[in-house]
């Protein structure tokens, strides 16, 4: 994190380093919480198709320690419904990375041409 905060914050102008800073800082809250989104959603709508079956509210509320508690019938419907959100989460998460990549490597590179205190910074040998 420290080296992608250092090239955001040459890659601007002076006056713009605060804006730059924190745009980073919030796009990365966006990165864990869409993610999270998504996977909470998913397992509500999976689990939602078993409330006929059980109640919902204390698997959602105790996750997967709850899933013990119960009768051996239902604990592989729930089981699945975690296990397909989390599936799609890190699948989602990979695509996302896979274009993040992407767009990195078709950055241009950022030159270091001044320390905090104005001076030159040499670029090692």
């Amino acid at each position: 994190m420290p080296n992608t905060t250092a090239n955001v914050q040459n890659a601007v102008p002076r006056p713009w380093l605060g804006i730059a800073t924190s745009s980073m800082s919030f796009i990365r809250s966006l990165g864990v919480a869409v993610p999270g989104g998504v996977m909470s959603g998913l397992l509500g709508a999976r689990l939602d198709r078993l409330a006929s079956e059980i109640d919902v509210q204390p698997v959602t509320d105790g996750g997967m320690a709850v899933i013990g508690t119960l009768s051996p019938e239902l604990q592989p419907g729930i089981a699945e419904a975690f296990r397909q959100s989390i599936a799609v989460s890190f699948g989602t998460g990979g695509a996302v990375m896979g274009l993040a990549f992407l767009l990195a490597m078709s950055l241009r590179g950022t030159t270091f041409s001044e320390s905090s205190t104005g001076t030159s910074v040499e670029e090692p040998a």
